[in-house]
C-alpha cells in the first residue's frame, strides 16, 4: 500500500469541490514544510545515561563522498606554534590528550584552553593556532568528518584511523561529540542515525555491537558503526571512549523540502518527495507482494541477500516514495495485482551484477518500479490507476546515487518494458529522474505525485536493507 493510499484513502469522499481541493493543497504544502523543519530541529540530544555532549557544532558536508578519520597530532609549545588552515577541508573536534592546549582563532581572535579529555569543535576552513601549554610538545587527536578522496593526507601528522565512505546530501549538519566514563561490565547505547557513528577509545577496553558487526576496541583504537550502537566495558577498570555523531540537518540536507508549482511538461520532468511524511518501515506496513514483483522474482535465479522469495525485502520493510506536491483529490493508487496484467514477456532481461565499480552497489537495499500507461483524458491530478495498463518500453530512467553516480537501465539488476529493479544499493538519499517518455505521452506521476522540484527528480530516502516500491504512471496530452 502506498503512502497516498494510507494518508488519503479514508477521506477521499470528502474532496469533491474545487474550493476544498485548493484549500487542502495549500494547507498540505505548508504542513510539509513545517513538519519537516520541526522533525529535524527538535531532534533530542544523542546523549543517554552516563554519556555527555562535550562539544558540538554545525557544518556543511565536506563532500558528497565523506568519511570519518582520526589524526594523531603533535602540538609544539606556544613560542613555536604557527597559525594554519586546520583539518584540511574537514570539520570535527580537537581532543586534548596528554596535556593542555591553547587555541587561538585567527579570524575571530577568540582564545580557548582545553584540559586533557576536553574537546573543541573546529569548523571547515578554520584558521587557528594550536599550541602546548606545557614545557614541551604534547599529543592531541582530531576526530574529523573529512573528504573521502583525501582521507590519508595529514601532512607531518599521522592518520590512525579512517572509515569507509558514505554519501551526504548538501545541507548543514549537527555534529556532536559524546564522552563516557563507563565502569566494568556497564552498558550504554547510542541511537542510530543516517550516518555511521565514530567510536574512539582513550582508556580501557570496550565491546561494540551494531546492526552489522561486533568488535572489541582497545585503548587507542577506533571504529565506525552503523545503526544503533551498544557499548559494554570489557576491561576490569573504567573505560573512557568518545563517540562522534552526525545529527539533525538544519537549513538543507534532509529538511530542504521546497515545493514548487507544477511546470510545463519537459524532456526531464522532476519531482521532489518530502521525506518527513514517509512512514518508517515496519513489519506491519508491508502489503502482500504485487503481481509484478512475484513474477519478477520467480524468474530471477539470484537476488540481493536481503530479498525474500516473494520479491519484497526480507525484513518486510517498505519505504514509500512521496512528494511535497501531493494532490489529495486523486484516487488512491491500486496495487498492480488489482489491475489486469499479463505474464512478463520473454524479452525480460536478467542482467549480471553491474561490471562498473559503483560505490553505491555494495549494500543490501533495493528500489523497484512498475511503469504504466494511462488512457486519454486522465491527468496526474485526477486518474484511476485501475484503467492504466503496463508500459511497453520507450521510457528512460536514471537513478543518481548519494555518491554522485548515475545508474541507468543498463545498470539495473532486472528490467523489461514495464519493470525496473536496482538492487545491492547502499543506504542514503537517491534521486530518481525520468529522462524520456514513451511515444504519445508527455507527463507522469509517481504514486500520485507530480513533478517538478529544484532537485531535478524524486528524492528517495533508502534505509539499509529496505525495499522502496513505487509505480510511475505516464499520461498522454490533454
Amino acid at each position: 500500500m502506498t503512502f497516498f493510499q494510507r494518508s488519503f484513502g479514508r477521506i477521499r469522499q470528502w474532496m469533491r469541490t474545487p474550493t476544498l481541493v485548493a484549500l487542502i493543497v495549500w494547507l498540505s504544502i505548508g504542513t510539509v514544510v513545517v513538519v519537516s523543519a520541526q522533525s529535524e530541529l527538535e531532534t533530542p540530544s544523542p546523549a543517554h545515561g552516563r554519556m555527555q555532549v562535550v562539544s558540538q557544532g554545525m557544518t556543511n558536508r565536506p563532500a558528497l563522498r565523506s568519511a570519518w578519520r582520526i589524526v594523531k597530532r603533535v602540538l609544539p609549545i606556544r613560542a613555536e606554534a604557527r597559525p594554519s588552515d586546520r583539518l584540511e577541508g574537514a570539520a570535527g573536534f580537537l581532543l586534548a590528550y596528554d596535556g593542555p592546549i591553547f587555541i587561538t582563532d585567527q579570524d575571530t581572535k577568540q582564545r580557548f584552553r582545553l584540559a586533557p579529555g576536553e574537546a573543541q569543535f573546529v569548523p571547515i576552513g578554520a584558521n587557528q593556532t594550536w599550541a602546548s601549554l606545557g614545557n614541551g610538545p604534547i599529543t592531541a587527536y582530531s576526530l574529523e568528518l573529512a573528504v573521502r578522496d583525501s582521507i590519508d593526507e595529514a601532512g607531518t601528522d599521522e592518520v590512525v584511523y579512517n572509515s569507509g565512505s558514505f554519501g551526504m546530501m548538501e545541507g548543514d549538519y549537527d555534529l556532536d561529540l559524546l564522552r563516557t566514563v563507563q565502569p566494568h561490565n556497564e552498558r550504554s547505547t547510542i541511537d542510530g542515525s543516517e550516518f555511521p557513528v565514530l567510536i574512539f577509545v582513550t582508556q580501557g577496553q570496550i565491546d561494540v555491537q551494531s546492526d552489522s558487526k561486533t568488535e572489541r576496541l582497545l585503548s587507542g583504537q577506533a571504529g565506525a558503526f552503523e545503526g544503533d550502537v551498544r557499548v559494554r566495558t570489557a576491561s576490569n577498570n573504567d573505560a573512557i571512549f568518545l563517540a562522534a555523531v552526525v545529527g539533525a540537518s538544519v537549513g538543507g540536507g534532509r529538511t530542504s523540502a521546497r515545493p514548487t508549482a507544477t511546470p510545463e511538461p519537459t524532456a526531464q520532468p522532476t519531482v521532489e518527495p518530502t521525506e518527513e511524511p514517509t512512514v518508517e518501515p515496519t513489519q506491519t506496513a508491508t502489503e502482500a507482494p504485487t503481481a509484478e514483483a512475484t513474477e519478477e522474482t520467480a524468474q530471477t535465479t539470484s537476488g540481493t541477500p536481503s530479498q525474500s522469495r516473494d520479491g519484497t525485502d526480507a525484513s518486510g520493510a517498505v519505504n514509500d516514495v512521496v512528494s511535497g506536491q501531493a494532490t489529495p483529490t486523486q484516487e488512491p493508487t491500486v496495487e498492480p495485482s488489482q489491475s489486469p496484467t499479463e505474464a512478463p514477456t520473454e524479452e525480460a532481461t536478467e542482467e549480471l551484477a553491474p561490471k562498473p565499480t559503483f560505490e553505491s552497489r555494495t549494500g543490501s537495499s533495493q528500489i523497484r518500479l512498475d511503469l504504466r500507461l494511462c488512457p486519454a483524458g486522465m491527468t496526474p491530478e485526477s486518474f484511476d490507476p485501475e484503467e492504466c495498463r503496463r508500459a511497453e518500453g520507450g521510457f528512460s530512467l536514471a537513478l543518481v546515487t548519494p555518491f554522485g553516480e548515475e545508474l541507468r537501465l543498463r545498470h539495473a539488476n532486472r528490467h523489461n518494458d514495464h519493470f525496473v529493479r536496482w538492487s545491492q544499493l547502499k543506504s542514503g538519499v537517491y534521486v530518481l529522474e525520468v529522462r524520456a517518455f514513451p511515444d504519445g505521452y508527455e507527463s507522469y506521476s509517481l504514486d500520485g505525485f507530480v513533478c517538478c522540484t529544484l532537485d531535478n527528480g524524486f528524492r528517495i530516502r533508502l534505509g539499509r536493507g529496505e525495499s522502496v516500491i513505487g509505480t510511475i504512471y505516464f499520461f498522454p496530452p490533454e
